[in-house]
């Protein structure tokens, strides 16, 4: 008897694929959510550079970003190992 004709089998197979694909799905919003991180490291850099916001807190902010994409950047890379 070949296992692919199995009930279980089948079940097993798509449960499988399911956990792959959920992930790579979090892999994903992980980007997207680095990408945001980014934008606000930018962004605070531009607002310190025009006067908007204040150098010290400014700083503070881009660091608290930094450590922000780190986490997201172990999380990722822990999520892709497991796949």
């Amino acid at each position: 008897m070949k296992c692919e004709k199995l009930d279980v089998w089948k079940n097993s197979a798509r449960l499988s694929a399911n956990v792959y694909k959920a992930f790579k799905d979090q892999a994903r919003f992980l980007d997207i959510a680095k990408g945001s991180a980014a934008e606000f490291a930018t962004q605070t850099y531009i607002g310190m550079d025009i006067g908007y916001i204040d150098n010290k807190e400014g700083k503070s902010w881009v660091e608290e970003s930094d450590h922000i994409l780190s986490m997201l950047s172990n999380l990722q890379k822990s999520i892709r190992e497991k796949s």
